[in-house]
C-alpha cells in the first residue's frame, strides 16, 4: 500500500508541475508576431509612395515628431505604389484602400490606428511634405 501511495504522489507532483508551467507567462521577450516594426518618412520622401511590406498585417500608429507646414501622409492597403491607379477592391484591378491620412499642419502627436491590411502597406507623402513621421506596423 505504501508503494502505491508513493507512486501516486510522484505522479501528482509531476502533473502539478506541468499544469503550473503551462499557465505561466514569459516576461523576458515578445513573440515575433506581436512585435511592431516601424518606418520613418520625412521631406526626403516628399511626392513619393513606397511599400513598407506586402501581404497581411496591421498598421499600429502614425507618430508625428516634427509637424509639417505643408503636405500630408496617406496610408494605403495596396498591392502597388501607383496610388493614382487605384480602382477599388477587384481581382482584375489594382487595389488600393485608404486606411489613414494626416492633415496639413498636424501637430506633433501619436495617432493610434490598429487597422488591418490585406494586401500590403503603402505610405504616400504629398509633394511639399516637410514633416517627420514614423509609422508602426506588424506583418503577419
Amino acid at each position: 500500500m505504501r508503494k502505491i501511495d508513493f507512486v501516486f504522489g510522484i505522479v501528482l507532483v509531476v502533473l502539478a508541475g506541468f499544469f503550473f508551467n503551462a499557465n505561466t507567462q514569459s516576461f523576458g521577450s515578445v513573440a515575433t508576431v506581436e512585435a511592431y516594426n516601424s518606418t520613418t518618412t520625412s521631406s526626403t520622401y516628399a511626392n513619393t509612395a513606397y511599400r513598407a511590406f506586402s501581404g497581411t498585417g496591421m498598421v499600429g500608429s502614425i507618430v508625428i515628431t516634427d509637424d509639417p507646414s505643408a503636405g500630408y501622409i496617406k496610408i494605403w492597403d495596396a498591392t502597388t505604389t501607383a496610388t493614382s491607379t487605384y480602382q477599388g477592391e477587384s481581382p482584375a484591378g489594382t487595389y488600393g484602400r485608404l486606411v489613414a491620412q494626416t492633415a496639413i499642419d498636424t501637430l506633433e502627436q501619436a495617432i493610434t490606428l490598429d487597422v488591418a491590411v490585406k494586401y500590403g502597406l503603402v505610405i504616400e507623402t504629398q509633394a511639399g511634405f516637410n514633416g517627420i513621421a514614423s509609422i508602426t506596423y506588424k506583418k503577419y
